[in-house]
């Protein structure tokens, strides 16, 4: 009697890689991209929709007009902000000559933060390759470190500013808004 083996009739997935799904950035460009997201308080899908020709260095300001969602699908596409409104924020100097160094050259309609082989690059594949990585590099896994807490970190270091000024950076409709975020941070 010939044992039959249960296996043979499974059938074994392929194994596709995606490269366009791929991110690689340099240690550079990852540190530049985190400090980014600390110093400014904008969220990563609005970072990530960020053009070249949105920034005014001069004067260091990024206008932001548009942002990556999900269009219910698990596709990525990208749109206006929730309210529709644009905004103008600030940007730290210490930013500045990083950030021209990183885009000179580029074209304006350039993303301010690209795949190394152009184009965008979509926060869940970020997360994946580069965020939790770094996270669990950095010991902090299991600290509830997460993306958004680089939004918690710009606000825990700005506010010392008044609260208008904090709801426009961080793109709040109403300043009760932030300060039911973050009153916390202010002593009275």
């Amino acid at each position: 009697m010939d044992p039959e083996n249960p296996a043979k009739l499974v059938t074994i997935p392929q194994i596709v890689s995606k490269d366009e799904d791929m991110v690689f950035l340099t240690v550079l460009e990852v540190e530049l991209l985190v400090r980014f997201l600390a110093y400014t308080g904008v969220r990563i899908n609005v970072v990530l929709a960020l053009q070249i020709q949105d920034l005014d260095f001069r004067n260091r300001k990024a206008r932001i007009r548009r942002t990556w969602s999900d269009d219910g699908e698990g596709r990525m596409q990208l749109g206006t902000q929730k309210n529709g409104e644009a905004r103008t924020i600030a940007l730290p100097q210490s930013l500045i000559p990083q950030l021209e160094e990183q885009n000179a050259g580029q074209s304006k309609n350039e993303f301010l933060f690209r795949a190394k082989r152009g184009g965008c690059i979509h926060d869940q594949s970020w997360r994946t390759r580069i965020w939790y990585p770094g996270v669990r590099n950095a010991g902090m896994e299991g600290e509830a470190v997460n993306i958004h807490s680089l939004r918690h970190t710009y606000v825990s270091i700005a506010c010392c500013a008044d609260v208008k000024t904090l709801q426009k950076q961080l793109g709040h409709a109403t300043a009760s808004i932030t300060l039911d975020v973050y009153a916390g941070l202010w002593p009275e």
